[in-house]
């Protein structure tokens, strides 16, 4: 979830609120999200609090600015509606194809 902090103490401190400002929204958007908010919220933060209970490290390496934006923009323009899914994926494929290549 965007917006939602990853550093576990933050998320605890924010999530809540957060989820809460924008269930209305994902209620209209999203179907399968239904019952009262102060539920809703509850198992939202039940189930990222799983995850956030599991041990986890960063990783050594990080993936390349480039790759990233390469990924962001498609994706970005995916979403906007100016690609399908289709064409979306072969960008992303001949994009990375030639990152890779380099």
């Amino acid at each position: 979830m965007v917006g939602i902090p990853v550093n576990k103490e933050a998320f605890r401190t924010h999530a809540a609120s957060y989820i809460t400002d924008n269930i209305e929204m994902w209620q209209q958007y999203y179907a399968a999200i239904k019952g009262e908010p102060a539920d809703v919220v509850k198992g939202i933060v039940a189930a990222i609090e799983g995850y956030n209970n599991m041990p986890m490290e960063t990783p050594n390496y990080t993936i390349g600015d480039s790759l990233s934006e390469i990924v962001n923009e498609t994706m970005y323009s995916y979403y906007m509606g100016v690609l399908t899914a289709e064409q979306a994926a072969s960008e992303l494929q001949n994009k990375i194809s030639l990152y890779l290549m380099e």
